[in-house]
């Protein structure tokens, strides 16, 4: 939250576009805690607290975000899909052009298969986009791997790969705690081609970032396990695949009502039509129609409604719903309350 006075002494007041982080929908979402730095080339980023709470409600990851300030001094956090990726260039930057770097999700949901599965913990657990679900297989053998169907041919740039705890020896030794394994692809589930070779790592990646030097096309990817930290399972929490999916972008949400509650103005309802074609949608709102600095991402293309329940009472908003999909994002049509 920002508060502005023209004296260090009090008068704060409360400004309209608070809160000036969010971190709502994803993979995974923000816990708060967070503090703002500035690094050596005069960029302004945000550390944030990413809530996981699988083994304990207090797990945690870190999230780092770029800010900016605009010429009337007003802060943001840019976070709209923020668990892309996104550029670190060394220099000075624009931070909407590092957030918006073009490789879109291709593996939200898509079919899958194990070559083992515990109950309760199945296959598609592992592209579900989320963070507190998870696939295991029955044991942390050698060989136990997991296939991702992406539906057709898709271009490749780079693969998160989160892995899951699952069953670990916390008394295991240190000489056990790291990952191996390997990664392929395919056109047709069957001939499969090596493209990354992680047989001899040493160290514990849990969530391993693999950017390929030259894209790649597949229909399907696989990982297959050499080794398991701790004495655990094979486990996923998600293998997320980034790049383009030549698709046509999505639609355009044509028709967008907002029902803001009179008796409590934090609340207000959004409805809109289905887009065919869509993902997913990104619901950006803000005092300003040229300062919509908040912004959920609703990651199901079934769901047309979203109750928010954040707003500040005794400011007008406006709105937008993007549409998006794993070739692009359609801007929306503002409405103002």
């Amino acid at each position: 939250m920002v508060l502005e006075s023209d004296s260090v002494n009090g008068g704060f007041v409360e400004q309209p576009y608070n809160p000036v982080s969010l971190k709502v929908g994803g993979f995974i979402g923000g816990a708060g805690h967070s503090c703002v730095f500035k690094d050596k080339y005069e960029n302004w980023w945000q550390v944030t607290s990413m809530w996981v709470g699988n083994h304990d409600e207090f797990e945690r990851r870190i999230g780092l975000f770029p800010v900016s300030f605009d010429e009337k001094g007003r802060m943001r956090t840019h976070t709209v899909l923020g668990d892309y990726p996104m550029q670190l260039p060394q220099k000075k930057f624009d931070p909407q052009d590092i957030s918006a770097f073009g490789w879109m999700l291709q593996s939200q949901n898509k079919k899958s298969m194990a070559s083992s599965s515990l109950p309760g913990f199945e296959s598609e657990k592992a592209t579900d986009e989320n963070v507190r679900t998870w696939w295991s297989a029955a044991s942390g053998n050698a060989g136990e791997y997991f296939v991702m169907d992406l539906g057709k041919k898709v271009r490749v740039n780079s693969v998160q790969i989160n892995f899951a705890e699952q069953d670990i020896n916390p008394d295991a030794s240190k000489e056990t705690d790291y990952h191996a394994y390997k990664l392929y692809i395919s056109n047709n589930g069957e001939d499969w081609k090596q493209i990354v070779d992680k047989s001899k790592n040493t160290v514990a990646v849990p969530h391993e970032y693999v950017e390929l030097s030259v894209p790649v096309e597949a229909s399907f990817i696989k990982i297959e396990n050499v080794h398991t930290p701790k004495e655990g399972k094979f486990a996923l929490l998600d293998l997320r695949v980034f790049g383009f999916g030549y698709s046509e972008k999505p639609g355009l949400v044509k028709k967008l009502s907002v029902q803001r509650n009179q008796e409590d103005e934090r609340y207000a309802l959004l409805t809109w039509d289905k887009v065919s074609g869509a993902d997913g949608y990104l619901v950006r709102f803000g005092y300003q129609p040229d300062f919509l600095n908040q912004c959920i991402q609703v990651k199901d293309c079934e769901t047309t409604d979203l109750l928010l329940h954040i707003l500040t009472k005794g400011v007008k908003y406006h709105y937008r719903v993007d549409t998006y999909n794993d070739s692009g994002i359609t801007e929306g049509v503002v409405i103002s309350e």
